[in-house]
Order: C-alpha cells, then structure tokens, then sequence
C-alpha cells in the first residue's frame, strides 16, 4: 500500500501593516513558491492580510473591506494560484456584527471554511481583545455570507474553470458554494463559519492561531485526540530575547506528546509599529523538527516545505497506550467535507514521471546567542523602519557613552546585514 506522504508548506513574511496591495503580492509569491516545491498545502502568518500591527485601523470597517478585496483578488488572479493547493491566510472578518481575528481556508477559487481565533494574546504588548472577540462556541459552526466582491470572484472563477465536484458526502457541513445560476449572475455565497476541521479524501487537516499555542488548554491536543493529522499555526509573534526556545519547546512538546505534525508560520520584520517580528517558521513531526525557517532577515518572502509521512503518526499514535485510551473517548469534531487529496501519487507534487518523496529527516533547532539576537533584532528593525518611512539614513549622534556606542554597535550590525543581502 503507498504511504501517504504530503509536501506542506509555511512561511515567513515580511507584511505591512495596511498595506494592501504590497501584501497580497507577498502572500501570491509564497504561493508560487510553495506550488514551485510540490506543497498542497500552504499556511501564511496571522492578520497577513492586512498586517498584524494595524492597531485602531481594525476599527475601520474599511481595513476589513480591503481584506475581502484581496481575498477576492487571491481568488481571481490569472494565474489561478489556489488550483491544486489548499490556501491558508489571515484575515478579519465580521460575523454577526462581531469582529474576529480569522483564518480562512481557499482551494480552487473557493472558500472552504472561515476559522475565528479562540483564544487571543492580550498581555505584555498585545492588545487583541481591544479589536476582536474570541469564538466561544468550541465545536460550534454557523454559515457566513459572503461579501458581493468575494461571491463574485468565486462565480467568475467557477465560470471559468467549470463546476468542482462536492466529496465527502456525510451530514457534516459542506464546503461548496452553490454554482452561478445564469451565465453573469453571482448568488450568494454562504461558507462555514466556526471551531471546524477539514476533512480532506486523505487526511485530517485543522489550524490555531498564535496565542493558541501557548494557552494552557490549547486546542491542538484535542484536535489530535480527535485523529487531526496535520495542524498549523499562523503566527504574529514578535521577538523577545529567547523567546524562540519557548516556541520551539512548546511546538515539539505538543507533538511529542500527541504526535501529528505541526506547521507554525510567522510575520518577520516591524510593519509599521515598535515590535519585531522574528519569523522562524517551522515544521515539526512527532516531537522532532524537520524544518525550520530563519529568524532575522530582509528577504520579503521566505517559504519553508517538508514531506511528511501521515502513517507515521497514526503509528506513533496507536504506540501510546494511555493516548488511545483518552482518544477513544473524545467526541469526533465538527467536519468541513473537502473533495482533495493531500498527498500526491508519490512523485513531487504527486505529478507523474517525478521524482518519488521521501519524509524530510529531522534535524537540530538552530538557535542564536543571546548576543546574537541582541545585534540582528534591533539591526534588522532599523533597516525595516527606515525603508518604511522613506527616509534617507539615520543621525547618529556620539557622546562617546555606553548608550550611544551601543546604538552605534547597532547600526553598524545593521549596515552588516544589508550588505550581506546585497551581496547575494
């Protein structure tokens, strides 16, 4: 029997906080990418719609309007990028005159499910619960419409490419919009909404969302309790000093723990605000990392793929006796059909006459000096800040103290970084 074994996909991205049109070329590059490799799968950072530091700009009913305006853009773009790939990006949504923080799932022009955020971050700099609400109904999923722009993009897409068959059948909710009733008419879209998992013809396929990893009743041991193969985690996570190490712990830890494999994808760089964001997207399989993304850069756009063997961790998972015990007695979860295959037919995007795949083999977490991260955070925030604000270089002024020399120190590290990038 052929293994089931999938190239999945993550990334870093260098986002602007309302940067619409700037972001979406991002995301559509990663996209590319990610099919270039073989990915069917590919998962983007938190809020990489329209960049997570918008800060009172998510007030803005207009900041939620543009990300619908991309969302469709996505969809109708010419070269058809969500063919043959299941499509993960964050986004906000209004449900029910409520706000979330949203991750929505596209494949072949379509929208599959919309996932709000359970769980948000609202401690040291984060401030979520001042724009968005978490979504308290655990297992619960409601209907969204659509907005005219989004249905259709969808319906011209459909026109198109011609009606995509439903898979899955079952009483669980289905993942297909309605076909166009006329050649030019756009009915309404109406798509799951809600604490959903999709069931793909191969594999079982869920996401969290940043501060979801870190919460103590996290919701990524009880989707693996329930059979979810694959879970991922679109992330805004901004460096603090050894901050990666907890991450990392956290992502083996659950794995090992529960098996399954684990795709966290992250914002790298400051979009507009006082933070950065340290990327260092990752992929780990049954508490070891197989993939692992860099954590300072310049680079717009960094994707990060591994293959991975899904009868691994059932394996793994039938191993553990106490696991089974308690697997055995969790209600299954809500399930969002999906007519598409995860994995391939053993070549490099299951393409035929490819090379054949083989799980990408573990390796060791690469994690800086303290001293390190001290020099390539704050250099590679400099640098952001100052293309971003069009400005021509910094004055630095030199007392001959330890706070200038530092900051001298700072720039100068800065200086290193770019020319090294230029150097390539």
């Amino acid at each position: 029997m052929a293994r089931r074994l999938a190239t999945l996909a993550t990334c870093n991205l260098n986002q602007w906080a309302m940067d619409f049109e700037g972001n979406l070329e991002r995301i559509k590059d990663s996209i590319r990418q990610a099919k270039a490799r073989g990915a069917t799968y590919r998962v983007g950072p938190e809020l990489e719609v329209p960049g997570y530091g918008c800060e009172d700009h998510f007030l803005e009913l207009d900041t939620v309007s543009h990300s619908w305006e991309v969302l469709a853009a996505l969809i109708s773009d010419p070269e058809d990028l969500t063919r043959g790939i299941l499509v993960d990006v964050g986004m906000p949504v209004i449900h029910r005159g409520v706000m979330y923080n949203c991750r929505v799932f596209l494949l072949d022009g379509r929208v599959l499910l919309i996932r709000p955020k359970l769980h948000l971050a609202n401690d040291g700099n984060y401030r979520e619960t001042r724009y968005f609400a978490t979504w308290k109904h655990r297992g619960g999923v409601e209907t969204h419409r659509l907005p005219d722009v989004v249905a259709r993009a969808v319906a011209a897409r459909r026109r198109g490419a011609g009606d995509l068959a439903d898979g899955g059948g079952g009483d669980d909710v289905d993942a297909g919009p309605p076909s166009p009733t006329s050649a030019g008419a756009a009915p309404p879209q109406d798509v799951p909404f809600g604490d959903a998992v999709l069931q793909l013809r191969d594999a079982l396929l869920a996401a969290e969302t940043c501060e979801e990893l870190f919460t103590p009743a996290a919701p990524h041991i009880g989707l693996a309790l329930a059979g979810v193969e694959v879970i991922s985690n679109g992330s805004g996570s901004h460096h603090q000093l050894r901050k990666l190490d907890q991450r990392l712990d956290l992502i083996r830890g659950a794995t090992a723990k529960a098996g399954g494999v684990y795709l966290y994808s992250n914002q790298r760089g400051c979009d507009g605000g006082r933070l950065y964001f340290d990327g260092c997207a990752c992929v780990a399989v049954n508490g070891q990392l197989v993939a692992q993304g860099g954590q300072f850069g310049l680079a717009e756009v960094e994707v990060v793929t591994a293959v991975v063997d899904l009868d691994e961790i059932v394996s793994y998972r039938c191993s553990i006796s106490s696991l089974r015990e308690q697997a055995s007695s969790v209600a299954a979860p809500a399930l969002v059909h999906v007519d598409f295959r995860l994995c391939g037919g053993g070549g490099r995007g299951g393409v035929a006459g490819s090379a054949p795949l083989h799980p990408t083999r573990p390796i060791s977490p690469k994690i800086l000096l303290p001293q390190e991260e001290i020099a390539y955070g704050p250099a590679c925030w400099l640098w952001d800040y100052l293309r971003r604000c069009g400005a021509c270089g910094f004055l630095l002024p030199l007392s001959g103290g330890a706070d200038s020399s530092s900051v001298c120190a700072i720039v100068g590290a800065m200086c290193q970084v770019r020319v090294a990038v230029s150097a390539l």
